[in-house]
């Protein structure tokens, strides 16, 4: 009887393979730019090239140090963590632009929303990166305090791989990881905007594989110096919305060969100050709103997609089945979304168990941030729904509203090569949003995500790596 008809159980012939001849190479690298960096400053570090036997995964292997220290006053991260402090994130080798993504800072705080589960933020997150799983807003950090994260290159093209790929360290010079410090009235939130900070004596972590001459060798027959692999990209684009307006007919420039999902963050403009409107120092980059958004649609080369424009309700279900339709996570009933709606309004009597800002509180209501509209005056957005210096229990009055239309039709996989069926916006194809509003409550500032999937190469003329969309 053939041991396939046994089943794995009764398999005693198969047997683990000898593993390959590798060992890892652990670097703590200083930046090239300097030691201590103030916002809106540029850190720089060199992955470095010119080891062709070394492998990094960028995704498990590389975390960025970050000692902060906040002076002035006491100040609260917004709920991205410490990502808040990176205004812009880019790799660049020897001129080529490999991944740039501006304001990543905003793109990371609405990504954690729904794809970070509140246990991930409550705990290893909360350590590591500034996180906090149960309300609406990141760390909290005292007058002087001094405090290191540890944080990963999450949109970065290089950590986006897919499938999964390590980064082949054998090209003919390093790529600069360039991170633009955000601005201290948009990383913190703090009374009157008084609080800064400094960021001193950052350092890149990485730890590669190097494989030994026979492992490389048969890796070399195998792959033949032909590196590739498939990522995952964003970029960015905005514009404006006045107070009053009911329609929106706006151009997004992105062209893809590969165009799978558009995200779009409405965010009032008063929103941006640290002293603006009702209730002072505001969570800028976590604050957003609907606006009154009643419907969206793409055109792309006449074309209307979905055909059927997504439309409100009252709680918002068809924008969030739309959102999770973007991700193909739809009906994945693990994942949550508990950071979109992570708010609810409470009692201050402690008649029976709950939660509250103040510790047991009876729940009275819950309350739905997705759909906040925002509103005219420019109160809201300053309250993440706990506190340490609450004197009452107080409800969240920040909106986490999240656009997004799905492009990607479906995945075909061959073997380990899947082939990404998103939409082609290359050679001049035109593509517009249309949105309705009830009526826009304050001028507002629409930030456009594209997500697409472009090639990373090492060019075999020029030992350099570089990317065709």
């Amino acid at each position: 009887m053939s041991s396939s008809k046994l089943g794995d159980k009764l398999n005693f012939v198969s047997q683990k393979g000898q593993a390959a001849e590798s060992k890892q190479i652990s670097s703590a690298i200083p930046p090239r730019s300097g030691v201590v960096f103030a916002p809106s400053q540029v850190i720089e570090f060199a992955i470095p090239g010119n080891r062709p036997n070394e492998f990094l995964d960028v995704v498990n292997s590389v975390k960025i140090k970050l000692p902060v220290t906040v002076n002035g006053a006491a100040a609260t991260l917004d709920r991205g963590g410490a990502y808040g402090f990176f205004n812009k994130v880019e790799l660049v080798q020897n001129g080529v632009v490999l991944s740039s993504v501006p304001r990543a800072n905003l793109l990371i705080t609405g990504l954690s929303d729904f794809a970070m589960e509140s246990s991930y933020k409550s705990s290893t997150g909360r350590l590591m990166e500034g996180f906090e799983g149960d309300c609406l807003r990141g760390a909290i950090m005292a007058d002087g305090a001094s405090r290191t994260f540890f944080l990963s290159l999450l949109t970065a093209n290089l950590a986006m791989t897919t499938p999964h790929r390590d980064l082949y360290l054998g090209s003919s010079a390093e790529i600069i990881l360039r991170l633009t410090l955000e601005s201290s009235v948009t990383a913190l939130k703090s009374a009157a905007g008084a609080a800064t900070y400094i960021v001193q004596s950052p350092e890149l972590h990485m730890t590669s594989t190097y494989l030994m001459p026979p492992a490389m060798d048969e890796l070399n027959r195998a792959v033949k110096g032909d590196y590739k692999m498939l990522c995952n990209s964003y970029d960015h684009m905005s514009a404006n919305i006045a107070q009053g307006a009911t329609t929106a007919h706006i151009k997004l420039s992105f062209a893809k060969a590969s165009l799978e999902r558009i995200l779009f963050f409405i965010r009032p403009n008063s929103h941006f100050s640290q002293t603006a409107g009702t209730g002072g120092p505001k969570f800028s980059l976590g604050s957003r709103c609907t606006a009154t958004l009643q419907s969206y649609q793409l055109s792309i080369a006449g074309t209307l997609v979905p055909q059927v424009p997504i439309r409100a309700d009252t709680q918002g279900a068809e924008f969030m089945y739309s959102l999770l339709g973007s991700d193909n996570i739809v009906s994945n009933y693990a994942q949550g979304t508990a950071g979109l709606l992570n708010s609810y309004t409470i009692g201050v009597s402690n008649v029976e168990p709950g939660t509250s800002s103040l510790g047991s509180a009876p729940q009275i209501v819950k309350s739905n941030p997705f759909m906040l509209p925002g509103l005219a005056n420019g109160s809201g957005g300053d309250n993440a729904g706990k506190s340490a210096d609450d004197t009452v229990a107080q409800p969240s009055n920040i909106g986490t509203f999240i656009g997004a239309v799905n492009l990607e039709g479906g995945l075909i996989t061959s073997g380990n090569s899947p082939i990404y069926s998103g939409v082609n916006t290359l050679n001049g194809t035109d593509m517009y949003i249309d949105m309705t509003f009830s009526a826009v409550p304050a001028d507002s500032t629409i930030d456009f995500y594209s997500l697409s999937t472009e090639l990373v190469f090492l060019d075999k003329d020029t030992n350099m790596w570089s990317k065709r969309s």
